[in-house]
């Protein structure tokens, strides 16, 4: 805890594995997972409604999927802890599936890969890398083809995978709270996150 800014928590979780753990042929699935689930909503609520739920209170949390760890991030204010919880939580057990937010998201994707491709500089660094990292295919630029591979449900499959047991988790919390207020709502709701006691690393 620390009164640095009165106004400002700053809240993390993180295990490790990423998309380390998964095989190639679900890998673009695997690195597009958490933007397919913050795209899609939670709990029954797209992502417009859940913003409009939102409305009034100054909290965010963003689940995401490396390659050696998985988490999420985010921040809030004292008096909307609570909620930021709350979200924790649905993003730990009630990720949404949306078509319609899928296929949006898919073309924004597909937009950014046609302008990288008519940038000389894009270009530039994506043979470099190549170069650097040997044609291997978890390195591989983003193209058209590799756009191809994204898949909705497989993207779903892997995150519920990734998020699927909270006990190699760590939670890390920095702002202005006092533990002892926290404590009880921390037990409400990391404390019933699905647990079997997986223990787990990343893979090279």
């Amino acid at each position: 805890s620390t009164d640095f800014k009165e106004e400002e928590i700053l809240f993390g979780a993180i295990s490790p594995g990423g998309h380390s753990l998964v095989p190639d042929e679900e890998y673009v699935a695997a690195v597009t997972a958490a933007d397919v689930v913050e795209e899609g909503g939670l709990n029954g609520f797209d992502a417009i409604t859940l913003q409009k739920k939102l409305s009034g209170k100054i909290v965010s949390v963003q689940p995401w999927i490396g390659e050696l760890y998985e988490g999420m991030r985010g921040s809030t204010r004292p008096q909307d802890m609570e909620t930021l919880l709350q979200l924790t939580y649905l993003y730990f057990t009630e990720p949404r599936r949306d078509e319609q937010a899928y296929q949006a998201y898919r073309q924004q994707r597909l937009a950014n890969v046609e302008n990288r491709e008519s940038s000389p500089m894009r270009i530039f660094w994506d043979t470099v890398r190549t170069a650097i990292y040997q044609n291997h295919f978890r390195a591989r630029p983003w193209s058209i083809e590799v756009l191809e591979e994204m898949d909705l449900d497989e993207s779903l499959e892997v995150y519920r995978e990734r998020f699927a047991d909270a006990g190699d988790f760590t939670f890390i919390f920095v702002g202005n709270f006092r533990p002892v207020e926290l404590e009880p709502l921390l037990v409400r709701y990391l404390g019933s996150l699905p647990s079997g006691g997986r223990v787990e690393t990343w893979r090279d």
